[in-house]
């Protein structure tokens, strides 16, 4: 069964009558595979849906953090046009004596130093926000692999190469399914620390 939570894709595995602390090898690939085939049909029979949904779950990765970084954007553009306003009005002040040269250097250094660090920081920000443009060309690329394998009948090497980024499980509970999530080489994050998982 192919459920999913508010930040991953997972699919439960309930498998009533087995007490073991392991899931046998051809489950695994067969719950891979049957999941690798749902998405492929969800392709197959909208594609445009299909690609909506998947960057509606590349969003979630980054939904919270891109409307506070596009309010620092915004709020860091008008301040570096603000900088740029007063060093020149403090320039123009030194001309014109209403300031003396002293107080006009250090207010142009105070200034210069914040514009500095402002441009800094807003450079970061576009290109965290350019993610936007890249979730919607890996999203492609991830419906054009999937395209390949509308009706394969098993799971190969080749396959979990391209599609699947890694799988992790859910420690056992007696009693209990176990989860296993799936996560997709450009629909969700790469594990940053590989050996996290051990």
């Amino acid at each position: 069964m192919v459920r999913y939570n508010k930040n991953k894709r997972y699919l439960k595995y309930g498998k009533r009558y087995c007490p073991s602390h392991y899931i046998k090898m051809k489950d695994m690939e067969r719950i891979v595979l049957e999941d690798i085939r749902s998405l492929a049909q969800l392709v197959v029979e909208d594609e445009e849906k299909a690609k909506a949904k998947f960057l509606d779950h590349k969003a979630k990765h980054h939904e919270e953090q891109y409307s506070v970084d596009t309010k620092k954007l915004t709020d860091g553009r008008l301040r570096l046009q603000e900088l740029d306003t007063l060093i020149q009005n403090i320039y123009e002040d030194k001309v014109l004596g209403k300031v003396s040269e002293d107080v006009a250097m250090k207010l142009i250094a105070k200034y210069e130093t914040e514009q500095k660090e402002l441009s800094v920081e807003v450079a970061e920000l576009e290109e965290t926000l350019s993610t936007i443009r890249q979730d919607e060309e890996d999203v492609e690329l991830f419906i054009e692999r999937l395209k390949k394998y509308t009706d394969v009948q098993e799971l190969t090497r080749e396959m979990c190469l391209e599609l699947i980024e890694y799988i992790t499980l859910d420690a056992y509970v007696e009693g209990q399914p176990r989860d296993i999530y799936i996560y997709y080489k450009l629909l969700d994050e790469p594990l940053k620390n590989k050996r996290s998982l051990f």
